[in-house]
């Protein structure tokens, strides 16, 4: 994988994107890379829409902000312009996806597969490690998930290998 690398994630809140951008930051940094993670959410608990700027170099970072990712995921709908990311996936529950946006069931998957609602980040985040080819084996997910270890463990496992 070529760094930095930038990601911005976007969803409803309660879909966990927080959670998701502070994990993918600390996996980064405990691989011995810069990381910056900045969140930007409405006031409302659930159904507001929270994104997470994440940016991973292997040097100083000097703007965390992320206004031209290189991975835009959206788990809600929203009105960013997609045609500034290099690559976009949407959630299957998105009602509008992006043109050309690669489309995963990450919540689905872990309401039908793994009985749970609240792991879809997870889902998300087995993908993610996927896409920066690092190797599930070569992270301690206990350092960065406190609660369901193991039903999360399987949940980034479902999402690793998702096609």
């Amino acid at each position: 994988m070529n760094y930095p690398i930038k990601f911005k994630i976007i969803g409803a809140g309660g879909h966990g994107i927080k959670l998701l951008g502070t994990v993918i930051a600390k996996i980064a940094v405990s691989r011995g890379q810069n990381a910056t993670q900045s969140l930007d959410y409405d006031s409302a608990v659930r159904g507001g829409n929270t994104a997470a700027d994440i940016v991973i170099s292997d040097h100083e970072i000097s703007n965390p902000v992320v206004e031209h990712p290189d991975l835009l995921i959206i788990t809600s709908d929203n009105s960013f312009d997609a045609s500034l990311a290099k690559y976009v996936w949407a959630d299957e529950g998105v009602q509008k996806p992006p043109k050309g946006a690669d489309v995963f069931p990450f919540f689905i998957v872990a309401r039908e597969k793994l009985q749970s609602t609240r792991v879809g980040n997870m889902v998300l985040l087995g993908k993610i490690l996927n896409f920066l080819e690092i190797e599930q084996k070569d992270v301690d997910f206990s350092l960065f998930i406190k609660k369901s270890l193991d039903l999360n463990i399987k949940a980034i496992e479902e999402g690793y290998h998702m096609n």
